[in-house]
């Protein structure tokens, strides 16, 4: 048992912080994205996430080809490194609305993710700061079919926080 905790330890400290890039040729999306925190509010969770265009022109994505707009609520697991517990999930029926978010050439938007809507067992845990979660975002192209995956994990501890505000589309922040 020591041991899986040690090792789950030293993987989610090489992880931290999450970014993840994908500029494929043939029809990919231009954009890096970075799972920046979770957020505390009440006995609410949000797992905060930031979209950069790693392009030189403006990028414009609905809201459900985000991963805060319903793409990423399927493909999110909450894990307890110590005990081997996985978070049971379930997922309500979610019809959002078409909105545009315009990505300026080299910005970045935000948005959130609420774990709750999502683990209902969050608002009943003792110590969050136990929790791992596990992410999937894998946008959609023009022909609505995925051109990219991206993921990673990120402490449910909210006072762990990666925000730096510098591009994710280098490796050297420029």
């Amino acid at each position: 048992m020591k041991i899986r905790t040690v090792l789950c330890s030293a993987l989610l400290a090489a992880c931290f912080p999450v970014i993840a890039l994908c500029q494929q040729p043939g029809g990919g999306l231009p954009i890096a994205v970075e799972a920046i925190g979770v957020e505390k509010s009440g006995h609410n969770f949000y797992l905060d996430f930031r979209v950069w265009n790693c392009s030189g022109k403006e990028l414009v994505m609905d809201i459900t080809n985000l991963p805060w707009g319903g793409i990423l609520t399927s493909k999110q697991v909450i894990y307890h490194p110590a005990s081997g517990k996985v978070m049971q999930a379930g997922y309500p029926v979610e019809d959002f609305p078409e909105t545009p978010y315009t990505i300026p050439a080299g910005g970045s938007i935000s948005g959130k993710v609420d774990l709750g809507k999502y683990f209902h067992e969050l608002t009943e845990i003792k110590h969050p700061d136990n929790w791992v979660v596990f992410w999937l975002y894998e946008p959609f192209g023009s022909k609505n079919i995925p051109v990219g995956k991206f993921g990673g994990m990120i402490p449910l501890d909210q006072s762990l926080r990666y925000s730096p505000g510098k591009s994710a589309c280098h490796a050297d922040g420029r």
